[in-house]
């Protein structure tokens, strides 16, 4: 069973560029290890999945749903909301933020292949 504590190492395993936000965002909270508000941190990972989308890049995509459906299935009771429906959530609505240039949302380069 994945907890809690655990949930953040299985995706930061799945998405490496991810592990130096992880780190600041630990070191930020350190007085509360015990009980990190993982909810914020998991907003930057899914910018950082906008970010992997908006660089066309598969195969670190494929990582990271592949760790999320990990949480779904061996995740505990924290585990599987946040990284599941919230991520969802999140990377729409990130997907829809304006552009530099003033344009709205991306267009995938990429799709993810099935395995």
């Amino acid at each position: 069973m994945i907890t809690k504590s655990d949930m953040m190492d299985v995706l930061v395993a799945a998405s490496p560029g991810f592990a130096a936000e992880w780190d600041a965002f630990r070191r930020e909270w350190a007085e509360e290890a015990d009980d990190l508000p993982l909810y914020l941190v998991l907003g930057d990972f899914a910018r950082h999945v906008v970010d992997l989308l908006e660089r066309n890049d598969p195969e670190a995509l494929t990582r990271v749903f592949a760790a999320i459906e990990l949480l779904h299935v061996n995740g505990d009771h924290y585990a599987p909301p946040p990284p599941g429906l919230g991520n969802r959530r999140r990377v729409v609505s990130l997907s829809r933020r304006e552009k530099e240039d003033g344009s709205r949302g991306f267009e995938p380069a990429c799709r993810v292949p099935r395995q």
